[in-house]
């Protein structure tokens, strides 16, 4: 189940963006590896993605839906860029 503030933080180059799992239309718990194009589309990987535009989720919040359901608690998961973590080249 995806609350209202179920989010993702992707870190880029520069500084990390949140947005949330509603907003990419994502459920929770989001997905192993995203894309993100050139565009802005941000969506679930795809064999064939340009790897430079994959990002993996390397943590990812444990709270089920009840305990995450809460108005001071957020649940989170975090990505990185492919290449860096699985050492693509």
């Amino acid at each position: 189940m995806t609350l209202e503030m179920d989010f993702i933080r992707i870190h880029m180059l520069l500084s990390p963006i949140d947005i949330r799992c509603r907003d990419l239309d994502f459920d929770w718990p989001p997905p192993e590896r995203i894309y993100m194009g050139q565009d802005g589309e941000i969506r679930e990987a795809r064999p064939g993605d340009d790897e430079e535009c994959i990002f993996v989720c390397t943590n990812r919040s444990a709270l089920s839906d009840e305990a995450a359901d809460h108005p001071n608690l957020m649940r989170g998961a975090e990505y990185h860029y492919a290449s860096i973590v699985e050492g693509v080249e």
